[in-house]
């Protein structure tokens, strides 16, 4: 375990290095072409509630995607932080129902409620790292581990082209997304080999 969690630690400083390089005008562009291939899919059509985190620094910005889910009539849930490693999914009506949490992350304010995801919901999620079998690196505090072992939604990793890596390391806590959504394509996971999508 501790030699994954050290090979872990190096990965999460070599893309970040990376993502430092990127520059403003990139990760808008990026971050907009992404945003079209998860309108594009068949589970975004599909869903009724879309779990999505809120972009910070050198994420993929999510604000496009939450403005036109709520623009299309789905509702919208974003991750609140309760204590070490553990979050919910609280639903908000826009971008005006977030404020700082912890770490300085956008979360929903108090009075967001609490929503159920089901299995034909879909999650975004974010990483630091991610490679195309769906595994991937976030920040090392394990909130979306945690979060996404209960769940039955399908899973989306938002990862730029660049920061797409072989062989994320994992442990048998680590839980791996049905899908990989780049600025350039789609990939689909499953047993054990990746379809791609242009």
């Amino acid at each position: 375990m501790g030699n994954i969690e050290d090979k872990k630690s190096a990965l999460r400083k070599f893309v970040r290095r990376i993502a430092d390089t990127f520059g403003h005008q990139n990760l808008i562009e990026w971050s907009g072409k992404i945003a079209e291939n998860v309108f594009a899919l068949p589970e975004y059509k599909a869903a009724g509630t879309i779990f999505t985190f809120v972009g910070m620094d050198t994420e993929v910005d999510t604000r496009q995607i939450i403005q036109r889910a709520l623009a299309d009539g789905k509702r919208i849930a974003v991750p609140k932080t309760f204590g070490k490693g553990m979050m919910v999914p609280c639903e908000i009506s826009g971008l005006h129902d977030l404020v700082p949490g912890r770490y300085g992350i956008l979360e929903p304010y108090e009075g967001c409620q609490e929503v159920s995801l089901y299995s034909g919901d879909l999650i975004l999620v974010p990483c630091v790292a991610c490679d195309l079998e769906g595994m991937r690196i976030g920040h090392g505090a394990g909130y979306y581990d945690r979060f996404l072992a209960g769940s039955k939604a399908t899973k989306a990793i938002l990862c730029f082209d660049a920061l797409v890596v072989e062989n994320i390391p994992f442990t048998e806590l680590d839980e791996r997304s049905d899908l990989v959504v780049t600025e350039s394509r789609v990939n689909r996971v499953g047993k054990g080999r990746v379809q791609d999508e242009p």
